[in-house]
Protein backbone atom coordinates (compact mmCIF):
# COMPACT_ATOMS: atom_id res chain seq x y z
CA UNK A 1 0.00 0.00 0.00
CA UNK A 2 1.55 3.52 -1.12
CA UNK A 3 2.10 6.14 1.49
CA UNK A 4 -0.69 8.37 -0.36
CA UNK A 5 -3.18 5.19 0.21
CA UNK A 6 -2.25 5.37 4.05
CA UNK A 7 -2.93 9.08 4.30
CA UNK A 8 -6.39 8.38 2.62
CA UNK A 9 -7.50 5.52 4.79
CA UNK A 10 -6.09 7.26 7.76
CA UNK A 11 -7.91 10.43 6.86
CA UNK A 12 -11.31 7.66 6.23
CA UNK A 13 -10.71 6.79 9.59
CA UNK A 14 -10.45 9.99 11.33
CA UNK A 15 -13.54 11.42 9.35
CA UNK A 16 -15.45 8.47 11.26
CA UNK A 17 -13.96 9.35 14.21
CA UNK A 18 -14.52 12.85 14.15
CA UNK A 19 -17.87 11.43 13.57
CA UNK A 20 -18.31 9.65 15.94
CA UNK A 21 -17.05 12.37 18.87
CA UNK A 22 -19.55 14.53 17.18
CA UNK A 23 -22.35 12.36 17.51
CA UNK A 24 -21.19 11.34 21.00
CA UNK A 25 -20.78 15.26 21.82
CA UNK A 26 -24.73 15.98 20.75
CA UNK A 27 -25.82 13.12 23.10
CA UNK A 28 -24.16 14.65 26.09
CA UNK A 29 -24.67 18.00 25.11
CA UNK A 30 -28.78 16.36 25.34
CA UNK A 31 -27.77 14.13 28.49
CA UNK A 32 -26.47 17.48 30.40
CA UNK A 33 -29.70 19.74 29.60
CA UNK A 34 -32.03 16.72 30.66
CA UNK A 35 -29.51 16.33 33.93
CA UNK A 36 -29.51 20.27 34.28
CA UNK A 37 -33.17 20.32 34.47
CA UNK A 38 -33.79 17.29 36.86
CA UNK A 39 -31.33 18.77 39.17
CA UNK A 40 -33.50 22.51 38.55
CA UNK A 41 -36.46 20.17 39.95
CA UNK A 42 -34.66 18.45 42.48
CA UNK A 43 -33.08 21.23 44.04
CA UNK A 44 -36.76 23.28 43.72
CA UNK A 45 -38.50 19.73 45.42
CA UNK A 46 -35.17 19.80 48.01
CA UNK A 47 -35.88 23.90 49.41
CA UNK A 48 -39.79 23.14 49.28
CA UNK A 49 -39.61 20.17 51.44
CA UNK A 50 -36.79 21.85 53.86
CA UNK A 51 -39.71 25.19 54.06
CA UNK A 52 -42.17 22.60 54.74
CA UNK A 53 -40.09 20.76 57.72
CA UNK A 54 -39.31 24.36 58.71
CA UNK A 55 -42.29 25.52 59.50
CA UNK A 56 -44.04 22.09 61.00
CA UNK A 57 -41.23 22.81 63.35
CA UNK A 58 -42.15 26.01 64.25
CA UNK A 59 -45.67 24.55 64.45
CA UNK A 60 -44.60 21.74 66.56
CA UNK A 61 -42.35 24.22 68.92
CA UNK A 62 -45.43 26.65 69.23
CA UNK A 63 -47.63 23.62 70.11
CA UNK A 64 -45.16 22.24 72.68
CA UNK A 65 -44.87 25.47 74.21
CA UNK A 66 -48.79 25.23 74.47
CA UNK A 67 -49.17 22.00 75.66
CA UNK A 68 -46.07 23.20 78.53
CA UNK A 69 -48.53 26.13 79.68
CA UNK A 70 -51.49 23.77 79.83
CA UNK A 71 -49.18 20.89 81.58
CA UNK A 72 -48.40 23.68 84.18
CA UNK A 73 -52.10 25.31 84.33
CA UNK A 74 -53.43 21.74 85.13
CA UNK A 75 -50.53 21.62 87.93
CA UNK A 76 -51.87 24.65 89.35
CA UNK A 77 -55.93 23.31 89.10
CA UNK A 78 -55.01 20.03 90.40
CA UNK A 79 -53.08 21.87 93.28
CA UNK A 80 -56.30 24.09 94.13
CA UNK A 81 -58.62 21.06 93.72
CA UNK A 82 -56.62 19.36 96.59
CA UNK A 83 -56.67 22.68 98.89
CA UNK A 84 -60.38 22.78 98.14
CA UNK A 85 -60.49 18.90 98.88
CA UNK A 86 -58.57 19.14 102.05
CA UNK A 87 -60.82 22.47 103.00
CA UNK A 88 -63.96 20.60 102.57
CA UNK A 89 -63.26 17.59 104.73
CA UNK A 90 -61.51 19.84 107.41
CA UNK A 91 -65.20 21.87 107.14
CA UNK A 92 -67.00 18.56 107.37
CA UNK A 93 -65.16 17.75 110.32
CA UNK A 94 -66.33 21.30 112.05
CA UNK A 95 -69.85 20.92 110.93
CA UNK A 96 -70.15 17.50 112.54
CA UNK A 97 -69.69 19.43 116.08
CA UNK A 98 -72.95 21.04 114.72
CA UNK A 99 -74.83 18.39 114.54
CA UNK A 100 -77.47 19.13 117.57
CA UNK A 101 -78.81 22.21 116.31
CA UNK A 102 -79.22 20.70 112.53
CA UNK A 103 -83.16 20.92 111.86
CA UNK A 104 -83.72 23.75 114.11
CA UNK A 105 -85.51 27.31 113.64
CA UNK A 106 -83.01 30.28 113.82
CA UNK A 107 -86.42 32.68 113.80
CA UNK A 108 -88.23 30.32 115.81
CA UNK A 109 -85.23 30.59 119.02
CA UNK A 110 -85.20 34.28 118.34
CA UNK A 111 -89.07 34.51 118.95
CA UNK A 112 -88.52 32.24 121.92
CA UNK A 113 -85.49 34.52 123.20
CA UNK A 114 -87.60 37.36 122.88
CA UNK A 115 -90.87 35.62 124.29
CA UNK A 116 -88.74 34.77 127.59
CA UNK A 117 -86.94 38.36 127.91
CA UNK A 118 -90.16 39.75 127.46
CA UNK A 119 -91.76 37.47 130.30
CA UNK A 120 -88.89 38.71 132.50
CA UNK A 121 -89.54 42.64 131.49
CA UNK A 122 -93.23 42.35 132.13
CA UNK A 123 -94.14 39.63 134.67
CA UNK A 124 -93.55 39.58 138.34
CA UNK A 125 -91.87 36.51 138.50
CA UNK A 126 -90.53 34.27 141.49
CA UNK A 127 -86.94 34.50 141.79
CA UNK A 128 -86.07 30.61 141.33
CA UNK A 129 -88.09 31.04 137.90
CA UNK A 130 -86.77 33.73 136.41
CA UNK A 131 -83.51 32.41 137.25
CA UNK A 132 -84.70 28.97 135.25
CA UNK A 133 -85.85 31.38 132.46
CA UNK A 134 -82.48 33.44 132.17
CA UNK A 135 -80.68 30.03 132.10
CA UNK A 136 -83.00 28.92 129.47
CA UNK A 137 -81.98 32.63 127.58
CA UNK A 138 -78.86 31.86 127.40
CA UNK A 139 -78.90 28.16 126.63
CA UNK A 140 -80.79 29.68 123.50
CA UNK A 141 -78.65 32.47 122.77
CA UNK A 142 -75.66 29.62 122.39
CA UNK A 143 -78.03 27.64 120.78
CA UNK A 144 -78.46 30.31 118.18
CA UNK A 145 -74.79 31.10 118.02
CA UNK A 146 -73.97 27.73 116.70
CA UNK A 147 -76.94 28.11 114.91
CA UNK A 148 -75.81 30.96 112.68
CA UNK A 149 -72.12 29.51 112.71
CA UNK A 150 -73.82 26.20 111.49
CA UNK A 151 -75.39 28.57 108.17
CA UNK A 152 -72.17 30.26 107.64
CA UNK A 153 -70.34 26.95 107.29
CA UNK A 154 -72.69 25.74 105.34
CA UNK A 155 -72.60 28.74 102.86
CA UNK A 156 -68.35 28.15 102.77
CA UNK A 157 -69.07 24.59 102.37
CA UNK A 158 -71.96 24.94 99.49
CA UNK A 159 -68.77 27.71 98.17
CA UNK A 160 -66.12 25.15 98.10
CA UNK A 161 -68.30 22.42 96.11
CA UNK A 162 -69.09 24.98 93.38
CA UNK A 163 -65.37 25.58 93.97
CA UNK A 164 -64.79 22.35 93.61
CA UNK A 165 -66.85 21.48 91.01
CA UNK A 166 -65.60 24.70 89.21
CA UNK A 167 -61.94 23.31 89.01
CA UNK A 168 -63.51 20.05 87.99
CA UNK A 169 -64.34 21.51 84.72
CA UNK A 170 -61.53 23.30 84.37
CA UNK A 171 -59.62 20.48 84.81
CA UNK A 172 -61.58 18.32 82.47
CA UNK A 173 -61.08 21.54 80.04
CA UNK A 174 -57.16 21.55 80.22
CA UNK A 175 -57.28 17.70 80.05
CA UNK A 176 -59.02 17.84 76.83
CA UNK A 177 -56.75 20.73 75.18
CA UNK A 178 -53.88 19.00 76.70
CA UNK A 179 -55.02 15.72 74.37
CA UNK A 180 -56.32 18.04 71.42
CA UNK A 181 -52.28 19.21 71.15
CA UNK A 182 -50.84 15.96 71.89
CA UNK A 183 -52.69 14.91 68.74
CA UNK A 184 -51.64 17.72 66.93
CA UNK A 185 -47.61 17.39 67.52
CA UNK A 186 -48.22 13.21 66.92
CA UNK A 187 -49.66 14.01 63.59
CA UNK A 188 -46.80 16.97 62.68
CA UNK A 189 -44.10 14.17 63.91
CA UNK A 190 -45.86 11.88 61.54
CA UNK A 191 -45.66 14.08 58.78
CA UNK A 192 -42.07 14.94 59.98
CA UNK A 193 -41.19 11.37 59.12
CA UNK A 194 -42.82 11.18 56.10
CA UNK A 195 -41.36 14.71 55.22
CA UNK A 196 -37.58 13.48 55.89
CA UNK A 197 -37.69 10.58 54.19
CA UNK A 198 -39.02 12.54 50.98
CA UNK A 199 -36.62 14.54 51.80
CA UNK A 200 -33.52 12.19 52.02
CA UNK A 201 -34.98 10.41 49.09
CA UNK A 202 -34.68 13.51 46.86
CA UNK A 203 -31.48 14.86 48.10
CA UNK A 204 -30.02 10.78 47.56
CA UNK A 205 -31.72 11.49 43.52
CA UNK A 206 -29.62 14.54 43.74
CA UNK A 207 -26.31 13.14 44.72
CA UNK A 208 -27.06 10.82 42.04
CA UNK A 209 -27.95 13.47 39.74
CA UNK A 210 -24.55 15.61 40.40
CA UNK A 211 -22.94 12.45 39.77
CA UNK A 212 -23.98 11.87 36.78
CA UNK A 213 -24.00 15.51 35.65
CA UNK A 214 -20.10 15.51 36.51
CA UNK A 215 -19.37 12.23 34.81
CA UNK A 216 -20.80 13.74 31.84
CA UNK A 217 -19.19 17.62 31.81
CA UNK A 218 -16.30 15.13 32.55
CA UNK A 219 -16.28 13.16 29.37
CA UNK A 220 -18.10 15.88 27.05
CA UNK A 221 -14.26 17.60 28.34
CA UNK A 222 -12.38 14.70 26.94
CA UNK A 223 -14.86 14.18 23.90
CA UNK A 224 -13.96 17.86 23.21
CA UNK A 225 -10.76 17.89 23.57
CA UNK A 226 -10.55 14.37 21.10
CA UNK A 227 -12.78 16.01 18.76
CA UNK A 228 -10.52 19.24 18.25
CA UNK A 229 -7.17 16.75 17.94
CA UNK A 230 -8.82 14.73 15.28
CA UNK A 231 -9.92 17.55 13.56
CA UNK A 232 -6.06 19.18 13.77
CA UNK A 233 -4.76 16.00 12.61
CA UNK A 234 -7.47 15.63 9.89
CA UNK A 235 -6.15 19.09 9.02
CA UNK A 236 -2.49 18.29 9.03
CA UNK A 237 -3.20 14.65 7.35
CA UNK A 238 -5.42 16.38 4.61
CA UNK A 239 -2.40 19.31 4.31
CA UNK A 240 0.27 16.15 4.04
CA UNK A 241 -1.91 14.68 1.20
CA UNK A 242 -2.45 17.62 -0.81
CA UNK A 243 1.39 18.68 -0.23
CA UNK A 244 2.18 14.72 -1.69
CA UNK A 245 0.09 14.69 -4.71
CA UNK A 246 1.60 18.51 -5.59
CA UNK A 247 5.10 16.95 -5.17
CA UNK A 248 3.72 14.25 -6.76
CA UNK A 249 2.07 16.18 -9.83
CA UNK A 250 5.20 18.06 -10.27
CA UNK A 251 7.61 15.12 -9.94
CA UNK A 252 5.48 13.67 -12.87
CA UNK A 253 5.50 17.09 -15.02
CA UNK A 254 9.25 16.97 -14.58
CA UNK A 255 9.40 13.67 -16.13
CA UNK A 256 7.55 14.30 -18.49
CA UNK A 257 9.16 17.66 -19.46
CA UNK A 258 12.56 15.89 -19.19
CA UNK A 259 10.92 13.44 -21.70
CA UNK A 260 9.77 16.18 -23.97
CA UNK A 261 13.39 17.93 -23.41
CA UNK A 262 15.41 14.27 -24.38
CA UNK A 263 12.66 13.83 -27.66
CA UNK A 264 13.75 17.92 -28.73
CA UNK A 265 16.90 16.80 -28.39
CA UNK A 266 16.83 13.86 -30.35
CA UNK A 267 15.31 16.36 -33.40
CA UNK A 268 17.68 18.36 -33.55
CA UNK A 269 20.11 15.66 -33.64
CA UNK A 270 18.05 15.09 -36.73
CA UNK A 271 18.30 18.26 -37.97
CA UNK A 272 14.78 18.22 -37.85
CA UNK A 273 12.51 21.62 -37.89
CA UNK A 274 11.68 22.66 -34.33
CA UNK A 275 8.46 24.45 -32.76
CA UNK A 276 8.64 27.50 -30.17
CA UNK A 277 6.96 24.93 -28.47
CA UNK A 278 10.31 22.56 -28.46
CA UNK A 279 12.48 25.32 -28.07
CA UNK A 280 10.33 26.52 -25.07
CA UNK A 281 10.83 22.87 -23.50
CA UNK A 282 14.56 23.33 -24.70
CA UNK A 283 14.98 26.46 -22.68
CA UNK A 284 12.85 25.38 -20.23
CA UNK A 285 10.37 28.43 -20.87
CA UNK A 286 7.46 26.21 -20.83
CA UNK A 287 3.93 27.74 -19.43
CA UNK A 288 0.51 26.19 -18.87
CA UNK A 289 -1.40 26.41 -22.08
CA UNK A 290 1.84 26.09 -24.28
CA UNK A 291 1.44 22.41 -24.99
CA UNK A 292 -2.17 22.89 -26.41
CA UNK A 293 -0.65 25.60 -28.65
CA UNK A 294 2.00 23.75 -29.52
CA UNK A 295 -0.50 21.68 -32.33
CA UNK A 296 -1.61 24.93 -34.18
CA UNK A 297 2.63 25.21 -34.66
CA UNK A 298 4.17 21.71 -35.87
CA UNK A 299 4.25 23.27 -39.65
CA UNK A 300 6.75 26.11 -38.34
CA UNK A 301 9.81 26.02 -36.99
CA UNK A 302 13.45 26.62 -37.01
CA UNK A 303 16.38 24.93 -39.08
CA UNK A 304 15.84 22.06 -41.60
CA UNK A 305 14.25 18.49 -42.28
Amino acid sequence: MSEEQLIIKEIDELRENVKGLKERKAELLSSIKTLKERKRKSVDEVRKLREELSKLRDLKKKLLEEKASLIQQRREVVSKLREVKNNLFSLREVMNNFKDVNGASIARIRNEIDRLEWRIITESLPLEEENRIIREISRLENMLEKMLESRKLKEEYKELKVALQSHNILLEDINKKIEDVSSKVGKIIEKEKALRESLNKHKGELEEINKSLSTALQELAQVGENLTNNIQKLKELQEKLKQLRLNKKKAEEERILLQKKEEVEQKMQREKRLSLYDLKILYGELEEGDEASSKNEDSQGFGSE
